[in-house]
């Protein structure tokens, strides 16, 4: 059974402090602490898109991307 998949628009990115990374979104906040990176990269994206920095990290492997799912909240739509 699969989980229906939440669309949001770029003001509730914003508002609920989410992150963006190929158009999907992320909530990273309970994560932030833990984060090898730091909590303060994960903080300075909130409500914003993270794609490109996201795929410049060598360190965010295959592994690392496959577990985002852990994380998703749901796929920017398109407001146009």
């Amino acid at each position: 059974m699969s989980e229906e998949i939440k669309p949001f628009s770029i003001q509730e990115v914003e508002n609920n402090d989410y992150i963006i990374v190929d158009n999907s979104v992320y909530d990273f906040k309970a994560f932030e602490e833990k984060h090898p990176g730091g909590a303060k990269v994960l903080v300075y994206f909130r409500g914003k898109n993270a794609t490109e920095k996201f795929y410049k990290i060598e360190a965010h492997t295959e592994k690392i991307k496959h577990n985002l799912v852990n994380f998703k909240v749901g796929e920017l739509v398109d407001e146009n």
